[in-house]
């Protein structure tokens, strides 16, 4: 029989990084070995739920925390208890103490508790003080610490965690052969969005604070004054997009800007590209940043984007305090690079996800035997 592992998510099952780690480890497990069940804040649909379903996965709902805290605490021990859940995997950063802690008290053997980024999602410096606070309980509540990164883990749980081995990175794994180039593909979605032989720049995320899109424009803006044979190709959609939008028609570059929107297939998109272009204000590992270099584009990043991910010599990190013209240099270097082939470096660092899947449902089993003795 499956072991069922209970994931506790901070909203529903969307587009974005921690859902894409999710889902390629749990479309590559032997399933007849390891399940996963979720737990969503809020009652939305995700863009998962029927998949999840298909997969043999259950789904619960349980009120937003931080709007019924009570509510919320008594909705997960009642699934805990009701599913006899023994291992507990968070995925709520900072507030995965207060999901382990209800983990602890219900007598949930194995309690983990997982970094996906390297700072706090909010805008409230009141908000941020508490977790930040908080946070540091984690490792009291946890059995076991995990990240994404090494930078993930020293965000989350702090110096001293990484420093004595305590944290353990688990790669943010993906299909290597979904995102390897392809001619035909890149003629499909460039011919959608009457591109011909102008050159891309692209980006694939959230349109929120984070991926920092207000610097994507503004350094594609330069760039395409001093080469106006150019598009930035935006795929992805969020709550600053209608602001993001105004932005490029106030610079009159709208025509030159395509908002693709969410896609169910971005592994067609980075075909269309020429670079990739992510200036995130804080990332743990990113997904798409790995997805990026697989299909051979030429990257450049804030240094904010840890350069554990980066599978090849000619990745570009620079400063966020850094002038745009330092950003649209690196752009135009970009103009002659030609596509790598990074398959081999991914799989040497452990991002493929056919021999991660394996490890990560061998790692449960083993540590449901240790805390179950």
């Amino acid at each position: 029989m499956a072991e069922r592992v209970l994931i506790v998510m901070g909203g529903t099952m969307r587009y974005g990084g921690t859902e894409a780690f999710l889902m390629n480890y749990y479309r590559h497990f032997n399933r007849s070995r390891i399940q996963y069940d979720f737990v969503l804040q809020g009652n939305e649909a995700g863009v998962y739920d029927e998949e999840i379903r298909a997969m043999g996965g259950k789904i619960f709902h349980v009120p937003f925390k931080n709007r019924h805290p009570f509510a919320f605490t008594c909705g997960i021990v009642q699934i805990i208890k009701n599913g006899k859940y023994k291992i507990i995997h968070a995925q709520t950063d900072t507030a995965n103490v207060w999901v382990l802690w209800i983990a602890r008290m219900t007598g949930v053997p194995v309690r983990i508790s997982h970094s996906h980024n390297t700072d706090i999602q909010t805008s409230s410096k009141l908000r941020s003080l508490i977790w930040n606070n908080l946070k540091k309980g984690i490792p009291y509540v946890a059995t076991d610490l995990w990240a994404c990164s090494e930078a993930a883990g020293r965000w989350l749980y702090g110096d001293e965690f990484v420093d004595s081995g305590k944290v353990k990175v688990i790669n943010n794994a993906i299909d290597t052969k979904k995102f390897l180039f392809n001619s035909e593909k890149r003629k499909t979605i460039r011919k959608k969005y009457g591109i011909k032989d102008e050159f891309v720049i692209g980006h694939v995320g959230r349109i929120s604070a984070q991926k920092n899109h207000q610097l994507l424009i503004d350094i594609f803006f330069d760039f395409q004054k001093i080469y106006p044979n150019s598009y930035l190709l935006l795929v992805g959609d969020g709550e600053l997009r209608d602001e993001i939008e105004n932005k490029a028609k106030r610079l009159e570059i709208s025509n030159k800007v395509i908002f693709a929107g969410i896609q169910t297939n971005p592994e067609n998109y980075y075909n269309a590209m020429d670079i990739f272009l992510f200036p995130s204000l804080y990332e743990g590992l990113s997904v798409t940043y790995l997805e990026a270099q697989v299909n051979g584009l030429y990257c450049i990043s804030s240094n904010t984007v840890t350069k554990e991910g980066d599978l090849s010599s000619d990745t570009v990190h620079i400063g966020l305090n850094e002038p745009i013209e330092t950003w649209v240099k690196a752009v135009m270097n970009g103009l002659e690079k030609k596509r790598a082939d990074n398959r081999e470096m991914l799989c040497k660092k452990g991002y493929d996800i056919e021999s991660e899947a394996e490890k990560l449902e061998k790692l449960y089993k083993r540590l449901l035997i240790e805390r179950t003795r």
